[in-house]
């Protein structure tokens, strides 16, 4: 299927947020690494070049996931 112009539509597969939803399934499975992997990319992706946030929420998830995952390191 092309891809859609309005891309704040809700049921619209936006690829751009695929590494967002990645983090979480990949926590969720304790593919930790891949997790931490993505949850930098998410993170650089959702900063400006001048450090401000462009997506406060996706990057505060990554953090959590960052969290969750160094916190299982010592299990």
């Amino acid at each position: 299927m092309p891809h859609t112009e309005n891309l704040d539509h809700y049921f619209v597969f936006n690829p751009a947020e695929f590494d967002f939803y990645a983090v979480d399934c990949y926590e969720l499975v304790r593919e930790d690494e891949l997790a931490r992997t993505l949850a930098e990319i998410v993170l650089h992706a959702g900063t400006d070049f001048d450090g401000r946030e462009r997506a406060p929420m996706r990057n505060a998830e990554a953090r959590v996931t960052l969290a969750v995952t160094e916190a299982r390191e010592g299990d």
